[in-house]
């Protein structure tokens, strides 16, 4: 009876190295949104009006939220499929906690989001007064989720650099 380790060398290296490509793919595409929403924000406010610039933030945090629990669990399923190929699984499970704690952290940033909406519902935050209860309670939320997505933004970025160290099945 012949091993695993003999017959995955008969495979051709495109099938070997295939989970580790879809999980490049599903990673970066997570991590190039996540970037883009934050490059795009600035600019959004001076395009869209104030009232409904908190509807479409928060339309686009949902949106993102779905988008990497998607690419995070197709990374999730190429890391355990690609992990019996590895000599060195130690980064295999390390990068599998980022795209974890990085999925996590976006259904955490969605309930923010979801309180938040609550707040501002039928009010325009910016109209308060800063001491009004709302717009305190508003923008310590909003600190919240600002570094909620930005935590998930910094895992799903170290899952990309520990997929790079990966050792790579020989050719």
């Amino acid at each position: 009876m012949r091993s695993y380790r003999s017959t995955r060398h008969a495979q051709p290296l495109l099938v070997r190295r295939l989970p580790a490509l879809v999980e490049t793919v599903a990673l970066a595409s997570w991590f190039g949104a996540l970037v883009g929403f934050v490059a795009f924000t600035p600019q959004a406010i001076r395009l869209i009006p104030i009232g409904a610039f908190a509807a479409f933030i928060g339309a686009d945090l949902r949106f993102l939220t779905v988008l990497g629990t998607i690419c995070g669990g197709i990374a999730l399923i190429c890391a355990i499929v690609g992990t019996r190929d590895a000599d060195d699984r130690r980064n295999d499970l390390l990068r599998m906690l980022f795209i974890a704690l990085a999925i996590a952290l976006g259904f955490w940033g969605s309930s923010i989001v979801a309180h938040m909406e609550a707040l501002a519902a039928g009010q325009t935050i910016a109209s308060l007064p800063k001491t009004a209860p709302e717009r305190m309670a508003y923008g310590a939320l909003h600190t919240t989720s600002t570094r909620v997505y930005g935590a998930s933004l910094l895992f799903v970025l170290v899952a990309l650099v520990t997929l790079t160290l990966r050792e790579r099945p020989e050719s």
